[in-house]
């Protein structure tokens, strides 16, 4: 649980041939991801 208003940071580690494309999603919508 997050406070609203608050950051959070996803981390998530996977391998495979081809590369696998991590996508995050919060109630069906697509979470942006920002600059590191």
């Amino acid at each position: 649980t997050v406070a609203i208003s608050s950051s959070t940071t996803l981390d998530c580690h996977a391998n495979g041939a081809p590369e696998p494309q991590i996508t995050w999603f919060k109630n069906n919508h697509k979470i942006q991801q920002e600059p590191e």
